[in-house]
């Protein structure tokens, strides 16, 4: 599984776990806050979406880490908490398929980012290498016709946190 695959497939498990559409999780670049002399940037989101309630508009953010063997460590918990800090995302997410070390643990306690375990349960040689939208297509066919999930969940259960 390559890196844009496994965005897809962590795609799929927001929109089955949100009840939400494809197109309503949005993969997108949003401008840095411009400052006076100050060269300009971009913040690459993996996965973006809105939630809305009689309450207000939320926007949620999460970070897709395809890996091999090696969790996911503190500096990329703490580099997605500044991410959320400047885009003004209301939560923020880590996902990966390898788990995560006791310093991104720490960080995503303190911080309040939600980290999840999401692994492929298909058979990865069937899904196209590039093309998001293909990718999606062969996930949703696949997972229309599985009689199980195409995905293994788990959340970090140390991540919870008492702030007020």
């Amino acid at each position: 599984m390559n890196s844009q695959q496994y965005e897809e497939l962590c795609r799929h498990f927001l929109t089955k776990k949100l009840g939400m559409s494809v197109e309503e999780i949005k993969s997108i670049r949003i401008p840095n806050p411009t400052r006076s002399g100050l060269p300009e940037y971009q913040h690459q989101i993996d996965l973006y979406w809105e939630t809305e309630s009689e309450l207000g508009r939320y926007l949620h953010i999460a970070n897709a880490k395809w890996r091999g063997n090696d969790k996911v460590d503190q500096p990329e918990v703490l580099l997605l908490q500044q991410v959320k800090q400047k885009v003004a995302a209301h939560k923020a997410l880590m996902l990966t398929n390898c788990g995560y070390t006791a310093g991104a643990v720490a960080a995503a306690k303190d911080e309040g980012i939600a980290l999840h375990i999401v692994k492929p349960n298909l058979d990865l040689s069937i899904l196209p290498k590039q093309d998001k939208d293909s990718i999606q297509a062969k996930l949703h066919e696949v997972a229309s016709t599985s009689s199980h999930p195409i995905f293994l969940h788990g959340v970090n259960r140390g991540i919870r946190h008492n702030r007020p």
